[in-house]
Parts: structure tokens; C-alpha cells; sequence
């Protein structure tokens, strides 16, 4: 910012402006105005009524209503100013020509046209239940549940034979004392990650104790009591006790209704945004000057 007051361009344009308001506030009474006069500002008590609610983001417009009946004499003249300040500051932009290479402004502009374009196509927003069964038919892959493990295990950090011994011998202790799923918390060594994982997909899994570990824990018969392995890992030897297995599903369309309502819904808007601006487009007629690109 600081480099840009510096330009010589800046300067001058500064100047000019004014200079113009000198001009325009010595010479008197203006003429009178057309009715497009773009130096003509008219603003109607809806209007700034509007403005207020939009600058104290009060989402009640009949509340804005009545506060704006309560405001004294000092009050309104400060939110006309406020409001003519910036609508001055938004023409002079705009002849300047700053909306139309601003980025930011094509942005928001852009978005505005297809709001007010999907506020008259509401009618067309409505979903019945065949288009969210459609949706669900053709989507409902990505809501796929995935597949789970329950298990707690008992670490030997030794990765070598010994350490696979060790394990072994746990396995016929841990079974004989009939060591329960909470029992085990303070037996064996010191692990990296968690003791007990509860619903953990297979992915977490594999990414705690690598492939081999999880490929012999997808095999094992899920069971209350039984302790099996040794289950070797990327870190050691594991006793596990595995007691619940899922596998992965697409849930039906009834348990998951309140997201793919909302998806659904999601992708109807777009749907009709889309055509809707297409048709916008073919009123225009595009001419491209573009230079070839070897």
C-alpha cells in the first residue's frame, strides 16, 4: 500500500478529484438532474433501512424497522451520511472502471447474480423423494461405512525369536486366567500407540502395525475370551484379543437421510444453476482474441 501512494498516477488522480469537488462546491446550485444523472443519489427509507440491516447484520428485517422508528433526528442523519459516503465511493469506483478489473469484486458480483438467479428457481429446488432415491442409486458409494476392528493386545517389543517365545507363553497365561478385555491394560510392554482399539478401521490399524499384523488380524475369528497370536508387527510381537469385526457396507438410504437429503439437495442446486446461467450465456455473443500458442 505504502508503494502504491508513492506512484506519480496516484497522485494525479487524487488531484483531479479534488479538484472537481472544489469546482463542483464553488459553482454554485447544480442543474437540474436527469432522472439517470449518475451524480444524483435518491435513497428512500426502505432503502436505508435496508443498508442498516445489512451493516449491523441484523437477520430480522422488522426489527431493523422498529429500531430505525426509535432513532432520533442526529441518529438518521449519521446513517445517511454513512450511506451516502458509500455510494459516492462505489460510483466514483465504478467510473473510474476499478469493478471491472478487480477480481475480488467480478467474484462477489458473480456470486450475487447466481443468488438472486436461484431465488427465482425456487420453484425448481423443490426435491421429491424419486430424485433423492435417484441421488442415493447412483451416490451412495461415498457413504460407504467402513470396515472395523475391536481388539486389545498385549506388546512384547522384543522383535526377534525371543521376543516371539515370550509372546507365545503369554498366550497360554493370558487364556488360563481367563484375562478379560479391560484386565489386560497393564500387562506387557510399553506401546507406541493405543492398548485398546475400539471400531478402528482397517486403515488406522494397518497404519499403527503395518500390513502383516493386519492381514493375520482380518483372519482371526472374533471371540469374548480367547487370546490368539503371536501376531507380529512392524514393532514386535502382539497377544491379541479380538472380539468384534465389521464389514464395510453402504448403509441404506434411511439411516443416513439427513446428509443425503442435504447432498442431495446440494447437487439439484448446482444442477439447476448451472442450466440456468448456460441459458444466460447463449444471449451473449463471444468473440475470442486470442493469439495461436505453437
Amino acid at each position: 500500500m505504502t508503494g502504491l501512494l508513492r506512484e506519480p498516477s496516484v497522485h494525479f488522480l487524487a488531484a483531479g478529484l479534488i479538484l472537481f469537488g472544489l469546482y463542483t462546491w464553488s459553482s454554485g446550485e447544480p442543474e437540474t438532474r436527469r432522472e439517470d444523472d449518475p451524480y444524483r443519489i435518491v435513497l428512500s427509507q426502505e432503502t436505508l433501512i435496508s443498508f442498516i440491516q445489512g451493516k449491523t447484520k441484523n437477520s430480522d428485517s422488522s426489527q431493523t424497522h422498529r429500531l430505525f422508528e426509535q432513532l432520533d433526528g442526529d441518529a438518521r442523519k449519521a446513517w445517511v451520511d454513512r450511506y451516502v459516503r458509500e455510494e459516492v465511493l462505489v460510483r466514483e469506483a465504478r467510473s473510474l472502471g476499478l469493478d471491472r478489473e478487480d477480481s475480488i469484486i467480478r467474484r462477489r458480483l458473480a456470486q450475487k447474480i447466481e443468488f438472486l438467479t436461484l431465488g427465482l428457481l425456487e420453484e425448481e429446488l423443490r426435491l421429491d423423494a424419486g430424485e433423492l432415491d435417484a441421488f442415493y442409486q447412483r451416490r451412495g458409494e461415498e457413504y460407504r461405512i467402513p470396515a472395523t476392528l475391536t481388539f486389545t493386545h498385549v506388546f512384547v517389543g522384543n522383535s526377534g525369536d525371543s521376543g516371539r517365545i515370550k509372546a507365545e507363553s503369554l498366550i497360554g497365561n493370558l487364556n488360563a486366567q481367563g484375562i478379560s478385555f479391560r484386565d489386560s491394560a497393564a500387562l506387557g510392554d510399553r506401546f507406541l500407540y493405543n492398548r485398546n482399539y475400539v471400531d478402528r478401521t482397517i486403515e488406522e490399524v494397518r497404519s499403527h502395525f503395518g500390513d502383516e499384523f493386519t492381514d493375520e488380524l482380518e483372519a482371526v475369528e472374533p471371540t469374548a475370551s480367547t487370546w490368539t497370536g503371536p501376531h507380529r508387527s512392524s514393532h514386535g510381537w502382539h497377544v491379541v484379543l479380538l472380539t468384534r469385526r465389521t464389514t464395510s457396507r453402504i448403509p441404506k438410504a434411511e439411516e443416513i437421510l439427513g446428509p443425503l437429503r442435504d447432498d442431495a439437495m446440494r447437487a439439484k442446486r448446482e444442477t439447476v444453476l448451472d442450466q440456468a446461467i448456460d441459458a444466460l450465456v447463449t444471449k451473449y455473443q463471444i468473440e475470442l482474441m486470442l493469439r495461436d500458442v505453437d
